[in-house]
């Protein structure tokens, strides 16, 4: 009796040692995947008139002279770095455990740190638009020159939706995911 147990025990520790093996690979692998979330050229779409939506967004952030800076992509992240760090461990642990590979696991952070990313830009509202601002919009969609995005027309950052719409995430280095 004393045997088998030694045994189950032997067989056990071994099949833990490949399991430990197994998720020691995955993890390491680790190193060679990141997430890139935001308005990504190449795969976030111009504006229909032609206009870069990657410049637009970078105006935007940034500012320029004329326009004031709207930070929306760095305030989503700042806000929310204890999470996506809580979530990344869990997105680990899950994968050194093989309970998920590492494409879903990035998937789910890209399309995690994509929405917090729209949810920023929808309620940014500072600095404000001038009210001058204000009433060039609300009387271009009145006119029918553009159309209404369902947001507010002091919203600084959503005119048309389109700049909210191209916030994409895409998973590099285990098989490309992409999402829109």
């Amino acid at each position: 009796m004393a045997l088998k147990t030694v045994i189950v025990t032997e067989t056990f520790i071994e099949q833990e040692d490949v399991n430990l093996r197994r998720g020691l690979e995955r993890f390491k692998r680790l190193n060679d995947v990141g997430v890139r979330a935001g308005i990504i050229e190449g795969l976030s779409e111009d504006y229909p008139d032609g206009m870069s939506v990657v410049e637009v967004a970078t105006y935007n952030h940034e500012g320029t002279e004329h326009i004031p800076s709207r930070p929306w992509l760095t305030l989503a992240f700042d806000r929310n770095l204890p999470f996506m760090q809580a979530q990344m461990e869990a997105a680990a642990n899950n994968i050194l455990l093989g309970r998920t590979t590492i494409g879903r696991a990035m998937a789910q952070v890209g399309q995690q740190l994509s929405g917090m990313q729209r949810q920023s830009l929808q309620q940014l509202d500072t600095p404000p638009l001038s009210p001058r601002t204000i009433e060039a919009k609300r009387a271009a969609r009145k006119a029918g020159r553009k159309k209404s995005s369902g947001f507010p027309a002091d919203n600084p950052l959503i005119e048309t939706g389109h700049l909210l719409e191209q916030h994409v995430f895409v998973v590099e280095g285990a098989g490309v995911v992409k999402n829109k």
